[in-house]
Order: structure tokens, then C-alpha cells, then sequence
């Protein structure tokens, strides 16, 4: 499984169709990512593309102009970036959730998601809207 930027999801041509979107970020410190990458055998040059994707992921949560061409550059010509390119730190249609799974079992991470899914359908947990 690959994660996809909550940018990505609202520039999606048919997010204007939802209700609205629940952006949950799985976080984890440069050193349980490193560690874990190595216990599944990842390649350890890539190290560093790695740190730098989770950088921007983390920056991207909070910031939806935080380097948007990482996603624009060369996109889809039906994507409808304008949805977040134009937000602003702080905007109230660009926050989401963000759990920091470092110190985390593997059982652990699992029921902090299911936690937070539970909050989004009970209306308390933030929601992001494309149109």
C-alpha cells in the first residue's frame, strides 16, 4: 500500500461528488522508520527518499501550499488542483488527523485508526470538502 497525499484525493475530478473527505496521516520518527524499512528488507539508499517523502507528507498535513508541485508538476490534466493550492495554513477545509505510530505495536496502530474512523462517523473528527 502506497499513501496518497490529501491533495492528490480532493484534486480528484470526482471528489466534488463526496460528502467529504477523512484524511488520516500514519506518522512515524526517522528512526522506527528506519528501522522498520530495514526489517522488511528495504534498501537502505533509499533511506533518505524516504525521510524526504515522510518530511513533506508531515509538511503537506499542515500546510496545503507546502511544495504543491511535488503534485501539480506534470499531473493529470483533469485534476482540479485549485481545490487546495489556493488554502492557506490554518484554513478550516484543510486540517486532518495525524497519528504518530513511532512507539506503537503493530496491534496498536490498527485500533487508533479504527478509533479515528469511529470519530468520522460520528461527525467528530475533522473532514476535508472538495467543492
Amino acid at each position: 500500500m502506497h499513501p496518497v497525499a490529501a491533495g492528490e484525493v480532493i484534486a480528484a475530478p470526482s471528489a466534488a461528488q463526496l460528502d467529504g473527505i477523512a484524511v488520516c496521516l500514519l506518522d512515524v520518527d526517522r528512526e522506527a522508520q528506519a528501522l522498520r524499512l530495514a526489517a522488511r528488507g528495504d534498501d537502505p539508499a533509499l533511506l533518505g527518499d524516504h525521510h524526504a517523502f515522510a518530511d513533506w507528507m508531515r509538511a503537506h498535513a499542515v500546510d496545503p501550499g507546502h511544495m504543491h508541485h511535488v503534485l501539480t508538476m506534470d499531473g493529470w490534466e483533469a485534476m482540479r488542483w485549485e481545490r487546495w493550492t489556493c488554502l492557506e495554513p490554518g484554513d478550516l477545509n484543510w486540517r486532518m488527523h495525524t497519528v504518530v505510530t513511532s512507539s506503537m505495536s503493530r496491534e496498536r496502530v490498527p485500533a487508533e485508526v479504527l478509533s479515528w474512523c469511529h470519530r468520522v462517523l460520528a461527525g467528530k473528527a475533522p473532514v476535508l470538502h472538495a467543492g
